[in-house]
This record gives structure tokens, C-alpha cells and sequence, in this order.
């Protein structure tokens, strides 16, 4: 029997409350965002390119995941995620947020705010913020292609 295992989190025992903690595993935006969910939102795009980057900030970490349509540099899909520390309010991403119009959206995350000018949606789900745009010169990204998109993401997390 084959048998094939999965690390997708590592359990950390805290003695003193005598509980096991689950700790997020490292941050890697290009293995929620495949390939496929790229060319999903790029329609007529045969083929792109990936272009990732991680970084480690004093109390944060993040990384990010761009497809460049190959045929045409201007249209891109890119996922951000910032992992924040737990003393971090959950509701300090969208707070950034509150000066720009914004739809709430519902069903994404513990909260998702679409910005239809910039083909973006912004969701909260701890201890991540995540944001996943699509840039396209021919039609504006509509909020259900990124959102089907974001649950997908999500769900890989």
C-alpha cells in the first residue's frame, strides 16, 4: 500500500495550557494560485508566466504569486497574502481599506471587500489578508470570476 503524506500544518504543544495549537505552514501564494486559475481569468490567454516572491517582515510574513499573460504583459493575475501575528486585530487588513469604495462580499473568508475600478478582491481569513487582482486591457474582471477563484485559493490554504 502506498502511502503518500501531507504536511500542511505543524502542531505545536503548549504545555503550560495543556492544549496542541495548529500553526499555519509557511506562506507560498504560487501553490494556492495554480496555473489553471490564471488562464480561468485571463479568457484567450494560451499561455502565461509565473514570477513569485516571499518575504519575512519584523512581525509579518508574506508572499506573492503574478501570471503574466506571455502574449501580452498587461494582463496579469497576482495573488498577495500577508500572514499578521495573532495579537493582530483580525479586521486591521480591511481597516487599510476604508477609504476607497468597496462592495462587501459575502461567503469568502471571515471577510472580502471587492474594488470593481481595480479588479480586486481583499479578504480577511485568520491569521491571513489576502488579496487576489486581475488586471485585463480588453473586459474588467467581474466579482464572481475572482471570487469563484478566491474560494479555490481558500480552500487550499
Amino acid at each position: 500500500m502506498l502511502l503518500r503524506t501531507a504536511v500542511v500544518a505543524t502542531i505545536v504543544l503548549a504545555p503550560a495550557l495543556g492544549l496542541a495549537q495548529a500553526v499555519p505552514a509557511a506562506l507560498d501564494a504560487c501553490a494556492l494560485l495554480h496555473e489553471a486559475d490564471a488562464l480561468a481569468l485571463l479568457p484567450g490567454t494560451k499561455q502565461v508566466t509565473q514570477a513569485p516572491s516571499s518575504t519575512r517582515a519584523d512581525d509579518r510574513e508574506s508572499s506573492a504569486c503574478v501570471y503574466t499573460d506571455a502574449a501580452n504583459a498587461t494582463r496579469t493575475v497576482a495573488l498577495s497574502i500577508q500572514r499578521f501575528p495573532a495579537t493582530v486585530p483580525s479586521d486591521v487588513g480591511l481597516a487599510l481599506f476604508n477609504d476607497y469604495e468597496l462592495v462587501p462580499v459575502d461567503g469568502v473568508g471571515n471577510g472580502a471587500l471587492w474594488k470593481p475600478s481595480t479588479g480586486t478582491l481583499i479578504m480577511v481569513s485568520d491569521p491571513d489578508f489576502i488579496t487576489l487582482t486581475v488586471n485585463r486591457t480588453d473586459t474588467p474582471a467581474t466579482m464572481e470570476e475572482v471570487r469563484k477563484v478566491m474560494k479555490r485559493v481558500y480552500a487550499r490554504r
